[in-house]
């Protein structure tokens, strides 16, 4: 997954009801345990890569 960082200046260009601060807002409100089964296969993708290597 790739992650967009937006420059700071960008944010004082923004209104107050720009759809970036709701969707920031709807991101920052997903609990990290949503997260733990994305994490625990990616993890497990990079172990067994690394496995493939040490052969």
């Amino acid at each position: 997954m790739n992650q967009i960082v937006l420059p700071l200046e960008l944010e004082v260009k923004l209104q107050k009801n720009d759809i970036a601060y709701h969707v920031h807002h709807l991101v920052e409100s997903i609990p990290p345990e949503a997260f733990e089964p994305f994490v625990y296969c990616i993890i497990k993708v990079q172990t067994s890569a690394t496995n493939l290597y040490r052969v």
